[in-house]
């Protein structure tokens, strides 16, 4: 668990710079040089071999090495990337590069992009050290440095000084869930209740929910949590959304426990302690819009634009789109073909599922065979 979301974090982290360096800067042969290569056009691979072959020549050249490291980075190729960076490190510490433009400028790229190769490797305590570095560098005012310092400490099961980070990040004054990533919002609500502070972790899921993030499990753990705090319809609701999800895929086993960032399963808080959850619940909207399909009549143009004006929260749920699908069909009639779409979704979320050969059965027919 621990490397997946190190993974998926380094796209939503990771400090992706248009190439650190000013083409046509005024300076050496060499930093004109760099120049001319990012203003050539060369792209992709191309691009690639040609700082590559750059970076090798000018062993004292800081900005192409940042470059390299943080592309190989966001590509998961941590070890090139580690290599890359650690030389730009070692010209920004010894301060002897021939040509170093705007080093300082940009250490805390430079410290970020180490501290999540170190988050990979599981090297907890460089990583710390390395965020820290990106921090101060910063001045202490950039929020992605400090949600991935949070995501460190709970990799390394530090989750007393994750929660204090998340909190002054996502309840305190200074932010809200509503610029949370998905990888933050998850943390912040398996810390909350391992915390026993279940209102506010089901307030942080329906955030969670409302990205349209989801994975096994997830409907058991929010039905546990909601429980807890004291909204038994919501409940229901994630426990429904646990069965439909699974639906629409194959082969997923029962999850054991509740499984926190950190790969440990955590106890969910028994006994309610808030009120009663009085707002409706997404997943109400689409059992009812459901029933209707399934019941092939009463199914109005209405209904269907507030069916497909809940495709954000169902995104990766194949049994979704496949009501979609159905839906259009009772509700256009004469122009139900127009959301072969909905069918192609399906396809491209798992070709091997349940409702995968449905979809393909109704794209074969629309092209008349």
């Amino acid at each position: 668990m621990t490397r997946i979301l190190s993974r998926k974090l380094l796209f939503g982290l990771c400090v992706f710079l248009p190439w650190v360096s000013c083409a046509g800067e005024e300076g050496a042969g060499e930093e004109r040089e760099y120049g001319e290569i990012i203003d050539s056009g060369a792209l992709g691979e191309e691009l690639i071999a040609a700082l590559e072959d750059f970076e090798i020549r000018h062993g004292g050249h800081f900005d192409s090495k940042l470059d390299l490291g943080i592309y190989y980075l966001a590509l998961g190729e941590t070890e090139r990337a580690r290599d890359y960076l650690r030389r730009a490190e070692r010209i920004l510490l010894d301060g002897g590069g021939k040509t170093v433009s705007r080093k300082e400028a940009y250490a805390p790229a430079l410290y970020g992009a180490l501290a999540q190769v170190s988050l990979v490797r599981k090297e907890y305590q460089a990583a710390l050290e390395y965020i820290d570095r990106a921090i101060a560098a910063e001045g202490g005012d950039e929020r992605r440095f400090h949600f991935l310092k949070g995501h460190i400490l709970v990799a390394g099961r530090e989750y007393r000084e994750a929660l204090d980070i998340f909190d002054e990040l996502l309840a305190g004054s200074s932010g809200g869930l509503g610029d949370a990533g998905e990888e933050d919002l998850r943390a912040y609500m398996f810390l909350l209740a391992q915390a026993e502070r279940p209102v506010e972790a089901a307030a942080a899921l329906d955030r969670y929910f409302s990205t349209g993030a989801f994975f096994p499990g997830l409907g058991y753990f929010g039905a546990a949590l909601y429980r807890a705090a004291g909204e038994m319809e919501k409940a229901a609701c994630a426990a429904f959304l646990e069965g439909e999800y699974r639906s629409g895929y194959g082969g997923f086993q029962e999850p054991g426990g509740l499984e926190s960032p950190a790969g440990e399963m955590i106890p969910v808080p028994d006994g309610g302690r808030g009120g009663e959850g009085e707002a409706e619940h997404f997943a109400a909207e689409y059992l009812r819009l459901k029933n209707l399909i399934n019941g092939g009549e009463n199914f109005t143009k209405d209904e269907f634009l507030r069916l497909t004006g809940l495709e954000p929260c169902f995104r990766l749920f194949p049994s979704f789109y496949w009501q979609l699908w159905m839906g259009a069909r009772l509700a256009y009639p004469d122009d139900y073909q127009y959301f072969s779409a909905a069918l192609q979704k399906i396809i491209a979320l798992d070709k091997e599922g349940p409702f995968a050969k449905r979809a393909w059965e109704e794209l074969t027919s629309l092209m008349g065979y």
